[in-house]
């Protein structure tokens, strides 16, 4: 199945890569990324890490759960 085009700025892992930071996302279905591929499969909270080398960006790595999931401050800051 075929699905609409998805520009980079709609996805959480093109806003990290795109500012060069952390995103994380509680819940995917609140939102803008309603109905994005990961809530389509169940996953709710979502966290994106750019990965860099010498100020150039090489990808995201990306971690998704199906539970709601809140994080603490020192979690954040890992």
């Amino acid at each position: 199945l075929l699905r609409p085009t998805v520009y980079s700025g709609e996805t959480p892992c093109a806003l990290a890569c795109h500012h060069r930071e952390v995103v994380l996302v509680p819940d995917l279905a609140v939102g803008q990324f309603a109905g994005s591929f990961w809530t389509d499969h169940g996953f709710h909270t979502f966290v994106t890490q750019p990965l860099q080398y010498r100020g150039m960006l090489l990808g995201s790595i990306n971690l998704a759960a199906r539970e709601q999931r809140a994080f603490s401050q020192r979690e954040r800051e890992l």
